[in-house]
């Protein structure tokens, strides 16, 4: 996933590209709501200029409607923090899941090495524990986007009726049960190891955080915006679109002028609302959504590669070079112990 990809740059010509690009975009929802508001504008320019009604005795100053669109702007930026906030945090809580359980891996593995067990033995504890960890990152993405589809290394451990226990989705938290299986195979593996205790403790202490980081992750996923600001922040856009096409109506004699002003207006706030709408939520399966499949095949190469890829024999020293510093440092105490005889 991350093998020769980095994140695009928002940059074009004018931003055109931007501009027009209708995939992951809220237009579709922003639209109606200002062509309900252009609506609005001709029925009240139409009924004005029949004599039928007079938005003069409505609106008599438009001061008073400044302040409420300046308000109205302000808590939609203040709404767009937020919700961009939620967003991060569900992205920083997912890499740090993922980093945390491939570090606690490498961990586990290079310990092994210094099991006195045969290379076989070696072989079968990488690719079980590999496979476990697999398994565990794929229950974490199965548990923040309810999908069904995680992949994961199945070839790396054997089927059996455990399975059924996760295709069923009997499990409340399959990401409990995966970890318990790790810890109890890492403890039976380095009960009484070469490596000293408090050494081994460093594995199950990322093992933890990484933990940590799917909690926070299921915390911003669970934990709904609250409710009286979502209510306030939809009454609000309700009123303007409302009564913006009547301001516009009233101020903008030009009728043609007036529905353009107030569908440009109005969408614009439209959009503010409901990009806040979409980066609420991180996990789902929307295009704004974080791309956690992406992520969980990118989690799985990384894995992959401590089996099949990665040496477990660190190169030599350069001999040579170790000499030539050697000398140098020599020739250093030398002379510093000729200056001090001198001096003496």
């Amino acid at each position: 996933f991350r093998d020769g990809w980095e994140a695009p740059e928002w940059r074009s010509f004018l931003g055109l590209r931007e501009v027009f690009t209708l995939k992951n975009s809220v237009y579709h929802t922003a639209f109606p709501r200002s062509c309900v508001a252009v609506l609005i504008c001709f029925a009240a320019k139409w009924l004005q200029q029949n004599g039928h009604v007079s938005l003069e005795i409505v609106f008599q100053h438009h001061f008073v409607y400044q302040v409420f669109t300046y308000g109205l702007g302000f808590a939609m930026v203040f709404r767009c923090n937020l919700a961009y906030y939620r967003w991060w945090e569900g992205r920083r809580w997912c890499e740090q899941m993922s980093s945390k359980w491939f570090d606690s891996l490498q961990q586990a593995i290079s310990f092994d090495a210094f099991s006195e067990v045969s290379e076989i033995q070696h072989w079968e504890f990488r690719v079980q524990i590999t496979g476990l960890y697999s398994l565990l990152h794929s229950q974490a993405m199965t548990e923040l986007t309810h999908r069904d589809d995680i992949p994961w290394l199945t070839h790396h451990l054997e089927n059996g009726k455990w399975l059924e226990a996760f295709y069923r989705r009997d499990l409340k938290d399959g990401v409990s049960q995966v970890i318990l299986w790790i810890y109890l195979m890492l403890g039976e593996r380095f009960q009484g190891h070469f490596v000293r205790a408090p050494i081994i403790s460093r594995m199950y202490q990322e093992l933890s955080s990484g933990l940590l980081g799917f909690h926070n992750a299921v915390m911003v996923q669970t934990t709904p915006f609250p409710f009286p600001f979502a209510q306030v922040i939809s009454l609000t856009i309700f009123v303007l679109m409302v009564t913006f096409p009547l301001v516009a109506a009233r101020y903008i004699e030009d009728l043609v002028l007036a529905m353009l002003f107030t569908w440009g207006s109005t969408f614009g706030y439209f959009l503010l609302s409901e990009v806040a709408c979409e980066m609420e939520q991180p996990f789902g399966r929307d295009g704004s959504d974080l791309p956690l499949v992406g992520y969980q095949v990118d989690f799985d190469r990384s894995v992959s590669m401590l089996v099949g890829s990665v040496s477990y024999i660190p190169p030599a020293a350069n001999h040579a070079f170790g000499l030539r510093i050697q000398k140098a440092i020599d020739s250093c105490n030398e002379d510093k112990l000729k200056q001090d005889s001198t001096c003496s």
